[in-house]
């Protein structure tokens, strides 16, 4: 597939900063090719000082490589998807890693995705055990996500249902489109047309985190929502 890490640089002026080595900033390291995913970096002008911020977004398949921010003052290590760290002045440390809120991703770097050949963004929702019921924090995504729908004015979302490898294969293949059918039924309620949701379910066959059988994973019971 060839390499799918992209780095979007947003000004001119960042390729300099990292280049110039009396300013000791050191660019991201990037993963081998089989570690795939995306970082968008850009340089934010405030009113004191440039400040150098970076997040880390899964690629089209959901999956997620590492990042390492260095400088000569330190490093932070990133390897999960949404988060960010800045780095304030050439000689400081980068800050520890925090999760950017979708809203804010697309506020900061939303210009810089649409420009990318495939800005897709993917959000990954979590349910209780054994259920079609969102975990609450998910829940609270859903507005979010009809949001960034809107403001990217798609037309083509896919819902991805996937479960753990608790219960039978069967089970699990129903309750992953069961999954991916309350999301749909979710986002169409508050106003996304349904003829823009593409239905996909997997059952256990896509784990996010390989388990024996038989092995609840919380992280493998989830919709994974790819907003194009």
């Amino acid at each position: 597939m060839g390499c799918l890490y992209r780095v979007v640089i947003v000004s001119c002026l960042f390729l300099f900063a990292i280049g110039c080595s009396s300013h000791g900033v050191v660019a991201p390291e990037l993963p081998s090719t089989s570690e795939k995913a995306d970082v968008v970096i850009r340089l934010i002008r405030g009113p004191a000082r440039p400040q150098h911020q970076m997040v880390l977004l899964p690629n089209e398949e959901g999956e997620t490589g590492q990042m390492i921010i260095k400088t000569a003052a330190g490093s932070q290590t990133i390897d999960r998807a949404y988060l960010s760290t800045r780095i304030d002045s050439p000689d400081a440390a980068p800050k520890p890693p925090v999760e950017m809120p979708l809203e804010e991703i697309q506020r900061i770097f939303g210009a810089a995705l649409s420009a990318m050949p495939d800005s897709a963004v993917h959000i990954l929702l979590y349910f209780q055990l054994a259920s079609s019921e969102l975990l609450p924090e998910s829940a609270a995504l859903i507005p979010k996500i009809v949001m960034l729908i809107t403001q990217r004015k798609s037309t083509d979302i896919s819902l991805w249902g996937h479960t753990d490898r608790l219960g039978t294969p069967e089970f699990n293949l129903k309750l992953s489109q069961n999954r991916a059918n309350t999301v749909s039924k979710l986002l169409a309620d508050n106003g996304v047309p349904a003829r823009h949701l593409d239905v996909q379910f997997f059952g256990e066959k896509l784990p996010r985190v390989p388990t024996s059988d038989g092995i609840g994973e919380p992280r493998n019971r989830r919709v994974e929502v790819v907003v194009r």
